[in-house]
């Protein structure tokens, strides 16, 4: 099968930079939803393919933002993304990115070269006064080779970022176009967000035996089946039959920002094959506080303490990247695999809801649980 044409818009020495393709939007998603990538992205909610998709459709009136494929010349391969967002016109200045998402095109320059050709652009195309970035405290990495290259601290904004259960200082700098008029042959690297393996599924957060993934609309009908599968509903009480077009519906990307709701996939790393979903749900991002929910969908793999990973990986999601107090949890007291999984990590029983709910011709009691981030801290010690 033949490669595509490609069109460049930028001409480089290795590289060029040109349009998104949206028929590698699946790439695109991959590259966003890596663990460390993310970690200084900042990207803390997981990206589906649509969404990726509605990020990149046109949109009518002034850009705010301007993105460019990366694309290797001799390997015809797109390599990674880059670009200017929050761009003012008025007052003409932009923020710049750049990923490097394939890891054999690590170490060679390629991240300068495509720095070196952004920033041409800026200020000899797009008539940019000021070029800007922020680089966070702990991504040491980037911010010495940006001072470097000649971007000037202009400040440091304290705490101003969560990363890894803690508040981080973010650093903040900038690029004059009359600097660059003076030095036309800077070197650049902003911060360089890189993809540490390949991978087919599109993992957000890593564990031993499992990963969480984003959501796939083209599962949908599994999850109708698991939704509608009288042994797993009986716990998660879904008593109306759910149509393939209401789970649709439901995955449909929202708008609302920011969700109160975040779910995931649950990806059997040795199997291959999916298996349930997790959520942390309800989200009060006032009072900093959610529900956590888990569905092992494929009976085959209960009783193999694969619910005690995946509600330990959720867990440390909602307390140290959502930065949520306090988790809650209601399990119906014939469940008992789940208070017990609840229990062993850290869950504390706090009330009885005497005859809660209806399940097979009888009100039963339901069980509420609760974990407080300080004290989920302290069993971590």
């Amino acid at each position: 099968m033949e490669k595509p044409e490609v069109f460049p818009f930028i001409l480089g020495e290795n590289i060029d930079l040109v349009a998104i393709n949206l028929e590698h939007i699946n790439l695109y998603a991959k590259w966003i939803n890596d663990p460390r990538v993310r970690r200084y992205a900042r990207n803390t909610i997981p990206v589906t393919i649509e969404e990726s998709k509605k990020w990149f459709e046109p949109r009518e009136g002034i850009k705010e933002f301007v993105t460019f494929e990366i694309y290797h010349k001799k390997d015809k391969v797109p390599i990674g993304t880059c670009g200017y967002g929050h761009i003012d016109w008025i007052n003409r200045h932009a923020n710049t990115f750049l990923s490097i998402g394939e890891p054999k095109y690590w170490n060679k320059n390629l991240g300068t070269e495509a720095s070196k050709l952004l920033i041409d652009y800026g200020f000899g195309e797009l008539n940019f006064h000021k070029i800007y970035a922020g680089i966070y405290e702990p991504n040491i990495g980037s911010w010495r080779v940006a001072e470097k290259d000649g971007f000037v601290l202009e400040g440091v904004e304290k705490k101003m970022m969560y990363i890894d259960g803690k508040y981080v200082d973010a650093r903040m700098y900038r690029y004059l176009k009359e600097d660059w008029l003076k030095i036309k042959e800077i070197k650049i690297i902003f911060t360089i967000y890189i993809i540490m393996k390949n991978q087919d599924i599109f993992t957000f957060i890593e564990g031993e035996t499992i990963d969480f993934v984003p959501l796939n609309i083209e599962n949908v009908n599994l999850y109708a089946r698991w939704e509608n599968n009288p042994k797993v509903r009986i716990y998660s009480r879904n008593v109306l039959p759910r149509t393939i077009e209401e789970m649709k519906k439901y995955l449909e990307p929202s708008d609302k920002r920011p969700k109160n709701e975040v779910s995931f996939e649950i990806w059997h790393k040795k199997d291959k094959k999916i298996i349930g979903f997790g959520e942390v749900s309800e989200i009060n991002w006032y009072n900093q506080q959610a529900y956590l929910g888990l569905i092992i969908g494929e009976p085959d793999y209960w009783g193999q303490n694969i619910g005690e990973e995946a509600t330990r990986l959720l867990i440390e999601y909602a307390f140290n990247e959502l930065n949520i107090f306090k988790l809650k949890a209601s399990i119906l007291v014939v469940n008992k695999g789940s208070w017990r999984c609840a229990e062993k990590n850290g869950f504390t029983h706090v009330a009885t809801f005497k005859k809660d709910m209806y399940v097979n011709g009888e009100y039963l009691d339901n069980y509420m649980y609760s974990l407080l981030k300080e004290d989920w801290l302290k069993l971590k010690k």
